[in-house]
């Protein structure tokens, strides 16, 4: 995002987007499945 903003980035405008935008659902997914598991193994 930083990249984006300071109007010139290191791997130019298009792959650094694309990193962008398959970086943000990605984590999302990864903290959900990270829940998803920690509920899964809690001693209750």
């Amino acid at each position: 995002m930083f990249e984006l903003s300071s109007g010139d980035p290191n791997w130019g405008t298009v792959p650094t987007a694309v990193t962008l935008a398959i970086s943000i659902p990605a984590t999302v997914l990864s903290f959900m499945a990270a829940v998803k598991d920690a509920r899964a193994n809690m001693d209750l």
